[in-house]
């Protein structure tokens, strides 16, 4: 068990608390047990409030008149004065997280892996200001908590067949699921404005709330063999960011690579030429960076700017158009390159040609008249191309006692 803590405290009114512990133990022969506990803490004042920001643009001493602040009757000019009246900004976050696995061997070759992971994290917002009459002060609080589990649960075998062919083969699921919530209120008019809070409000209550929840499924698997090295690997994976029939996303990839030197006709260069390999990759992964909401039609409601019964209504906004058939946005990365060694591994370089490829980017599908009264859908409508190459290579030796390298990149 080890068990550690640290505060920090910077010149940004920082304060950061971290804790960690960590056990793991044998259940069985076959059988270990790990959990890891972490704990974070970080919270931070500054100023706020729009004096604070004319305060920072201004010169160091300008009166323009006076302002009261808790009683007091100041220069409104200075930037210190402006400051004072701005109020204070506070924020904080909390972080527990617990992570747990099971790893079992119960045949040779044979690894289980089953791990757990839960994150819960909070965060706070206070936020307070008054103008320079202080009749119209201002109190925000915000309380947000997000509820993060994963489980994954994948095996790997492996065999040597003939002393010369490594087989190696994984499988494994994943589930993932967060759920995030937010409370907020903005209060006006504080009885005190030493001790801000709702309770202490005579003015205008108006208090919001926030929903988020998503979820993604996958399965995963990897085929490896070792006769100078290479690998297939795939996964799938379902999010249920995307409308029903366009969840499924799958992602393939393989590299391969050879190491020439290991071969009996480079037997006579090895002296001169200890490492050269060539490699080659491809991969594709999935993007679903998007709200987790995109494709329900949804309205958002305001205060009207006209008047009914000489009052302001609240009306609601046109509801978006949705798609019905937008998915993963699909990433595709080609590499091929080479490591080569000489000289007694003196100069070493390592050379990669590269070209990455981005599908069916989710954005606005077509451009439509603001007479519509809304925007237009989400699609899987555009591509990206980008490709390159990088050289590297770096000379180490020694004169003497004295070792030096020289790099170029």
């Amino acid at each position: 068990v080890s068990n550690d803590g640290i505060m920090v405290t910077d010149r940004d009114n920082y304060k950061r608390y971290n804790g960690r512990a960590f056990i793991s133990g044998k259940i069985t022969d076959w059988l270990t047990a790990q959990v890891d506990f972490t704990f974070s803490k970080q919270d931070k004042n500054m100023p706020s409030g729009a004096n604070y920001q004319k305060a920072v643009q201004q010169a160091s001493y300008a009166p323009t008149g006076m302002i009261n602040i808790n009683g007091e009757d100041m220069i409104s000019g200075v930037a210190a004065n402006l400051v004072k009246a701005g109020g204070d900004n506070k924020t904080g976050y909390t972080d527990s997280r617990i992570f747990a696995k099971l790893i079992a061997t119960p045949l040779k070759g044979l690894t289980l892996n089953a791990e757990f992971t839960y994150d819960h994290l909070n965060y706070n917002a206070d936020k307070f200001s008054e103008d320079s009459t202080g009749d119209n002060s201002t109190y925000y609080r915000n309380k947000e908590m997000t509820n993060y589990t994963a489980l994954n649960i994948y095996g790997t075998y492996n065999k040597v067949f003939s002393e010369k062919h490594n087989f190696t083969v994984m499988l494994g699921y994943n589930l993932e699921n967060s759920y995030k919530e937010g409370l907020s209120v903005t209060a006006s008019e504080m009885i005190n404005d030493e001790l801000p809070s709702i309770s202490q409000s005579v003015g205008e209550k108006k208090p919001d709330d926030s929903f988020n929840e998503f979820s993604i499924l996958g399965f995963f698997g990897r085929l490896n063999y070792t006769y100078k090295e290479r690998y297939l690997s795939g996964r799938a994976d379902a999010s249920s960011k995307f409308p029903r029939g366009s969840r499924w996303g799958v992602f393939p990839s393989a590299s391969v690579g050879w190491r020439i030197m290991e071969e009996p006709f480079m037997e006579s260069l090895r002296e001169y030429i200890p490492e050269f390999k060539i490699r080659a990759s491809y991969g594709e992964v999935g993007n679903q960076n998007i709200s987790a909401y995109a494709f329900i039609p949804s309205m958002g409601s305001y205060r009207s700017s006209w008047l009914h019964d000489n009052q302001q209504p609240i009306t609601l906004y046109s509801p978006d158009i949705v798609s019905n058939s937008f998915t993963w946005e699909r990433v595709q990365s080609f590499n091929i390159g080479f490591d080569l060694s000489l000289l007694n591994n003196r100069l070493s370089a390592n050379f990669d040609y590269f070209c990455r490829y981005t599908k069916d980017m989710l954005t606005d599908g077509v451009e439509l008249p603001n007479v519509l009264g809304t925007g237009a859908p989400l699609q899987n409508v555009a591509n990206l191309k980008s490709k390159g190459f990088e050289l590297e290579m770096n000379w180490r030796d020694r004169i003497g006692d004295i070792a030096y390298s020289i790099g170029f990149n």
